[in-house]
């Protein structure tokens, strides 16, 4: 789709290169904002560069005593390909025994929690501000 210049001059006075010489300058302002939100968010949201931030649940990497995002396999139950919950994986105060405690299934087994993740830091008002 092509956009003819002269469809956008609203400015009196100004002519075609002047028109596209304005538009060129706020374009590129507009790019800097961009640019500015962007690394705000990703500063923020603790972003990463790698395709994700997942930690595969093995016994050495697995937290304890912190609520966490993990990826866990589905039940059968759920039709799903896939299941993301927060949970917590804490010792039992009767027998000692750890496991994860998922806020709305109840106990998961260590070998149905595929991945972790921490969660974010909770949102903190004025803090949205992009400098």
């Amino acid at each position: 789709m092509s956009i003819q210049v002269s469809e956008f001059r609203h400015i009196p006075g100004k002519n075609d290169s002047e028109y596209i010489k304005l538009l060129k300058e706020a374009l590129e302002r507009q790019k800097q904002i961009t640019s500015k939100a962007i690394a705000k968010i990703k500063e923020l949201s603790n972003y990463s560069e790698s395709p994700n931030n997942w930690i595969p649940c093995t016994p050495e990497t697995m937290p304890k005593d912190e609520y966490v995002l993990i990826s866990k396999k589905p039940s059968k139950l759920s039709g799903s390909k896939w299941c993301v919950t927060i949970a917590i994986r804490t010792a039992d105060p009767r027998s000692g025994k750890i496991y994860w405690r998922d806020i709305g299934f109840g106990v998961i087994q260590d070998d149905k929690v595929l991945a972790w993740m921490p969660l974010p830091e909770p949102y903190k008002e004025g803090n949205d501000e992009i400098d």
